[in-house]
């Protein structure tokens, strides 16, 4: 089973379920939001590259270097939360084109 996650770097806020990320917010507020989908079965959490901008062409190694640190900081809050547990292993995403659990390597 998967379970998708959002966190809200500026307001600390944590949703979690098992529909699309798209049905848990409201549209206007997607870019807002840390995407990560957790995978149970192999306890891996697979985090989107997050841009509140929207923007995946022509990144800098200081766009990769903060969605890191923005990714890092919702790691937390899942953990803290009991989203997932403290061990999972954690991938990113750094890309702007979706993906399935087939793409992922583990």
């Amino acid at each position: 089973m998967t379970i998708k996650l959002l966190f809200n770097p500026k307001k600390g806020k944590v949703l979690t379920g098992v529909s699309q990320h798209a049905c848990m917010i409201k549209a206007k507020e997607f870019d807002n939001y840390v995407r990560a989908i957790y995978f149970q079965d192999k306890n891996v959490v697979y985090f989107r590259f997050y841009d509140p901008a929207g923007e995946y062409a022509n990144l800098t190694s200081w766009a990769h270097a903060r969605s890191r640190n923005v990714c890092g900081r919702a790691l937390q809050a899942f953990i803290d939360r009991e989203a997932i547990p403290a061990n999972a292993q954690v991938l990113y995403w750094e890309t702007g084109h979706g993906i399935t659990e087939l793409d992922i390597k583990y």
